[in-house]
């Protein structure tokens, strides 16, 4: 069990009406090297946001606002005209 000094960070923030109405951090950023979270830290989140986006386009699909065989350019028009590579 970590130590309360030695914890993984967090900074959480809360958003009503369009304002940010509390926000702070608290446990290390890095515990290797004993370095504090800090509000403005930025996290290396990779993958981990796949999910959520094929949720929500899901539920989009489901209530019609987007068909799944549409075009990506149809909602992005800077991916117009990018090369695809079918080789793999």
């Amino acid at each position: 069990m970590s130590t309360p000094e030695r914890r993984p960070g967090s900074s959480p923030l809360v958003e009503q009406d369009g304002k940010v109405v509390e926000t702070s951090a608290a446990g290390l950023r890095n515990i290797e090297d004993n370095k504090p979270m800090r509000q403005d830290t930025i996290f290396q989140i990779m993958s981990m946001t796949k999910p959520f986006y094929r949720v929500g386009i899901m539920m989009l699909a489901e209530e019609g606002r987007l068909s799944l065989y549409d075009e990506v350019q149809t909602y992005l028009p800077e991916f117009r005209d990018q090369p695809l590579n079918v080789n793999g």
